[in-house]
């Protein structure tokens, strides 16, 4: 684990990441009412990094299980904009997302695949961040590269060989794509817009979704605050037969994805065996400890009542939440600080500043805040 997010990390500098899980629960509706959603179970995992006694990143993965299949879906992502170039944020979270992706491994999951949509806003996992004068909000298409860039690198560790896909793969239908290339491919959809190609980086990348057949409601997941759920639901209680590729082709035209923002839906598929999962496999296996589901979500509810409108308010926010976290979990079976938080000192070579990315720590979200269950 360690190396995972050391080598993003500037030489010279050290973050602490801070890792909690939960509890796999039964997810009865991903699939609306097919039977496809049976036997599906479901675990959240939340990530908080801290440099200088304040929190600089946040992601939450809900890791959905049936059999030997692992679903990473990329809830909430988030900066407060407090942070110092130790790392930038697309790499916290390549990080994050392989720290999730290896613990699957680990497991025994024969097929992973990694999914998100993603939507500008100002700020989820941090509330009031936006206010600090430090955090850059990203517009909706600078997101849409950003999410590129982060899955790239992941991608980049666990399948390195481009040329497995030719250059015509990238504009072709994905039913005229090989089952195997598509284990190993990155779909990005944007509805609306004809053509992504300024945006794919390489042949690997495919411009459409892997999904494309079968019915609408019942092939297609609905994750939280999904901005596609509502017309699912809708062709549900029309009982409609629309099909996958009639859903995509005309969700351009839904509210949800024509308000004026770009909304980008991404997945990307990956081999078992890679280098990456097999040298961290030791190290990652104690880290993240494992609450019960309740305790989790009050954990995660209470990060949301913070406010990181200042670095000293942020700062505050920042000890009160790991004090109070941290009486919380003392008690749970298999408790030690090591599966909470580890120190990691970097080894990546500084980037020069006329080479570095203009990023800096930005809001980078992919969701709907989370509604207060009532």
């Amino acid at each position: 684990m360690q190396n995972v997010w050391a080598k993003r990390i500037v030489a010279g500098k050290s973050l602490a990441v801070y890792y909690l899980q939960s509890e796999a629960e039964k997810c009865h509706n991903l699939y609306g009412k097919s039977s496809r959603s049976k036997d599906i179970k479901f675990a959240s995992h939340l990530f908080l990094v801290k440099e200088n006694d304040v929190f600089v990143f946040g992601m939450e993965c809900i890791v959905y299980k049936k059999s030997n299949k692992r679903t990473i879906f990329v809830a909430k992502v988030d900066s407060s904009g407090l942070g110092t170039q130790a790392a930038s944020s697309s790499a916290l979270a390549a990080s994050a997302i392989e720290t999730v992706i290896n613990a699957q491994y680990e497991e025994g999951a024969a097929e992973v695949e990694v999914t998100l949509f993603a939507i500008s806003q100002s700020q989820y996992l941090f509330p009031e961040s936006s206010e600090n004068g430090h955090k850059h909000v990203l517009s909706d298409a600078g997101l849409l590269h950003w999410w590129v860039k982060c899955l790239e690198m992941v991608r980049k560790d666990y399948y390195p060989a481009e040329e497995q896909c030719s250059e015509a793969t990238v504009n072709r239908n994905s039913e005229d794509v090989s089952a195997e290339k598509k284990k190993h491919m990155a779909y990005m959809f944007v509805p609306g817009l004809p053509s992504l190609r300024s945006y794919l980086p390489n042949s690997f990348w495919k411009q459409g979704t892997a999904l494309q057949e079968g019915k609408a409601i019942e092939m297609i997941p609905r994750y939280p605050d999904d901005p596609k759920a509502r017309y699912l639901y809708e062709i549900q209680d029309q009982r409609s037969e629309m099909s996958v590729a009639e859903f995509w082709d005309t969700l351009s035209f839904r509210q949800e994805c024509c308000s004026g923002k770009l909304v980008g839906f991404y997945s990307l598929s990956l081999p078992k065996h890679t280098v990456e999962a097999v040298s961290s496999r030791k190290k990652n296996f104690d880290f993240g400890l494992v609450l019960p589901p309740k305790l989790y979500r009050i954990i995660y509810d209470s990060l949301l009542k913070r406010s990181f409108r200042s670095l000293s308010i942020a700062s505050q926010s920042t000890e009160t939440f790991l004090g109070e976290t941290i009486a919380a979990i003392q008690r749970v079976n298999g408790f030690s600080m090591d599966k909470v938080v580890q120190t990691i000192e970097g080894n990546a070579k500084p980037v020069s500043s006329k080479k570095r990315d203009p990023e800096p720590p930005q809001a980078l979200n992919v969701l709907q805040p989370r509604k207060k269950k009532k």
